[in-house]
């Protein structure tokens, strides 16, 4: 089984293969050189850009066969039940595997497609794919990473985030490590540290460094005489900000 999608290359009508989908191309088949050909009366059938599943391609140098009707799947917001060549359960599932290792769908909107293809009839059990991709330990440390904890579009959170910034931020938490942030006032600094608590699910401390005038004593208590005349130390919260577990953020700690 095979992903294949439609689009436009200039003026005319292509058929693409989906390169990251969990079924590769056979080795040796250059992709930029075959072409793809299939039911063409099927494909144009639908917007350009739709998504089909396909049973198997005959693998060409020059030009590569799809085999079978293809069966759509989905464009935009829509997916497609029961229309055309009727996708088969196997294809919604290879569907919602692929979504949950791309990058080009986030996983809130690859939950929406399979909930929508489940109101269709469907079964996919999404919390045991999205458990088993979340805890699969193959890969880099940056593949597990990212499949942990997934960088926000830029629709769900409202500003852009370069994914290799988010994955450096989260890899030095689960490491322990401080980091520092530098950028002008309105960044998104803090605001990225706050999205990173709440994907990590951990409680996060702020520490405003921009109005202390004694760091120490702000960072770790004072001296103060009991009733008894007695020397006591307060603690000041930081103390026990970092003997929790958690993010610590020290906003303006250049002031």
């Amino acid at each position: 089984m095979y992903l294949i999608r439609t689009a436009l290359s200039g003026t005319q009508f292509v058929i693409q293969f989906i390169q990251d989908q969990p079924n590769k191309a056979p080795g040796g088949v250059d992709l930029g050189e075959t072409s793809l050909t299939g039911d063409s009366k099927i494909l144009t059938g639908f917007p350009i850009g739709t998504v089909f599943a396909v049973s198997d391609i005959s693998w060409g140098e020059l030009t590569s066969k799809i085999l079978g009707q293809p069966r759509a799947l989905f464009h935009g917001d829509n997916v497609y039940v029961g229309l055309g060549a009727t996708c088969t359960n196997a294809d919604v599932n290879y569907l919602f595997d692929w979504m949950l290792s791309t990058n080009e769908i986030k996983r809130p909107q690859a939950i929406e497609y399979a909930t929508k293809f489940m109101e269709g009839g469907y079964h996919i059990d999404i919390d045991a794919k999205c458990k088993a991709y979340t805890e699969n330990e193959s890969g880099t440390l940056r593949d597990r990473i990212m499949r942990m904890y997934p960088c926000p579009s830029e629709e769900e959170i409202g500003f852009h985030i370069e994914p290799d910034i988010w994955y450096l931020l989260i890899r030095n938490i689960m490491r322990g490590e401080n980091t520092l942030l530098i950028g002008p006032t309105g960044s998104g600094k803090t605001e990225l540290v706050t999205h990173i608590a709440r994907a990590m699910e951990k409680p996060l401390c702020y520490q405003d460094m921009g109005t202390i005038q004694d760091a120490q004593s702000a960072l770790l208590g004072v001296h103060r005489l009991n009733k008894e005349g007695h020397s006591d130390f307060d603690y000041a919260p930081f103390v026990g900000h970092v003997q929790r577990e958690g993010i610590v953020l020290l906003d303006e700690l250049n002031r």
